[in-house]
């Protein structure tokens, strides 16, 4: 158009930030990182006054000894960290997910989903003290006090009869449910500092809250296995009585092995054997929990 009048440009996007180069720009960074933590050759001081012989002022075709002693160092350093395995892969790819859930928006339910599951409105995040777990911990929930379940409003219904889906509505989760994942991509898991899961989703995200921090819950890791379960069953379904636990004697080692963000191990995987099941009163409130949170659906009641 001319410069005197307005235009009107659509723009589409595919695999926007979605290259290699974004994902070793992420794993990069936290390579760094953990070469730092790892190993002392790279927190050395760098050579004194290196920028008198370093930078592309100071480029030519003939460089000297400095400037040549600098950059294999320089290359020495990045083919150490390869080589010692300081290459976080696992969180590199759990950083660059959670980057894209918190600009993604919650994914469209058919009917059957909806009237299987709860659906939130995003709300600023309050706390709820749901304390699962062994250690009374203090959980983050994504809850707020207004919830819409299948699109309608909790009790809005003015029929004089109920619906399937308000059928539904007034049932609760039993041990005998069967219950499923949503989505296989709607949650990621993660390994926090304070030895708890942060089940991360984006099923309260809508267009006007994109950017903002995705919400999440916190959970024991006693509750890994139970994660694994429902992530490997996927799309299968899950009874809630089937739901397994940590095995005690291995949940110090699993603290141990995945002090570094779940970057040396899963999440519980293998953990639970024959027999480690989480109490029934764990086993509701862990399907509860997910399920309010809109991260769950009931096949079967």
């Amino acid at each position: 158009s001319s410069s005197s009048s307005s235009s009107l440009h659509l723009i589409l996007s595919t695999n926007q930030h979605n290259t290699w180069a974004d994902f070793l720009a992420v794993l990069l960074s936290r390579a760094v990182d953990m070469a730092c933590t790892s190993d002392i050759s790279y927190r050395y001081t760098l050579p004194r006054k290196f920028t008198n012989y370093m930078g592309l002022m100071h480029a030519t075709d003939r460089p000297d000894e400095h400037r040549l002693n600098f950059t294999k160092k320089a290359l020495d350093l990045i083919e150490r960290m390869v080589r010692k395995g300081y290459i976080p892969l696992d969180q590199a790819a759990d950083q660059f997910a959670l980057d894209h859930l918190q600009y993604r928006v919650r994914p469209f339910l058919n009917e059957y989903q909806r009237r299987r599951a709860k659906t939130t409105t995003r709300k600023p995040r309050p706390y709820d003290n749901n304390n699962i777990g062994n250690n009374n911990k203090r959980f983050l929930s994504s809850l707020s006090d207004e919830r819409r379940i299948g699109g309608d409003a909790v009790g809005s219904s003015k029929k004089k009869g109920r619906t399937t889906r308000e059928r539904h509505q007034q049932r609760q989760i039993a041990l005998k449910t069967r219950i499923k994942l949503i989505g296989p991509d709607v949650i990621r898991i993660t390994l926090e500092d304070n030895n708890v899961y942060r089940v991360t989703h984006c099923m309260s995200n809508t267009r006007c809250a994109i950017g903002n921090e995705s919400d999440y819950i916190e959970l024991d890791l006693t509750f890994g296995p139970a994660l694994n379960m429902l992530i490997e069953a996927y799309p299968s379904t899950v009874k809630v009585h089937e739901l397994p636990a940590l095995n005690p004697n291995n949940n110090n080692d699993n603290k141990a092995n995945n002090n570094d963000n779940g970057a040396n191990g899963g999440y519980g995987a293998g953990d639970a054997h024959d027999g480690d099941l989480l109490d029934p009163d764990q086993q509701l409130r862990f399907a509860k929990l997910l399920f309010e949170a809109g991260v769950l659906m009931v096949t079967k009641w």
